[in-house]
């Protein structure tokens, strides 16, 4: 499961700012996504590289915000979907911006 420890938002005109620190602990092996974006990202797959703290060693994390039909976010490594597995015990602690259509 992905646990949120803190989480906010700014958004200014169609610029959104997303700043989080979320725990991972699971063993499914489903691609790790993340949800409950505030605002439907603008067109298909935006890839939003940020500075990540990230306690793992599976490579440099990449946050995908996902099209706006899934309005989520995917973490990538080395241009592969990971699983919750393989990042299980993980905390990251990073911030995402994108455009939205709203």
């Amino acid at each position: 499961s992905i646990s949120i420890v803190s989480a906010n938002y700014t958004k200014i005109g169609r610029l959104v700012s997303i700043s989080m620190y979320i725990t991972i602990t699971a063993t499914s092996t489903a691609q790790v996504e993340i949800g409950g974006l505030p605002f439907p990202p603008v067109g298909s797959n935006a890839y939003a590289v940020s500075p990540v703290n990230h306690n793992g060693s599976a490579g440099t994390p990449l946050f995908r915000v996902q099209p706006a039909s899934t309005v989520g976010i995917g973490i990538n490594y080395n241009n592969t979907n990971v699983t919750f597995a393989s990042l299980n015990n993980s905390i990251f602690i990073t911030s995402v911006t994108y455009f939205t259509t709203a």
